[in-house]
């Protein structure tokens, strides 16, 4: 659970820095 909690958080640092949070939620309900 720990790990699943901690790539759940990297992966979305790394998806806000890419991109805007309005983007990347879009493009989350999107995909």
């Amino acid at each position: 659970m720990k790990n699943l909690n901690f790539d759940e958080m990297r992966r979305r640092m790394i998806e806000e820095q890419l991109i805007p949070r309005g983007i990347s939620d879009k493009r989350i309900l999107e995909a």
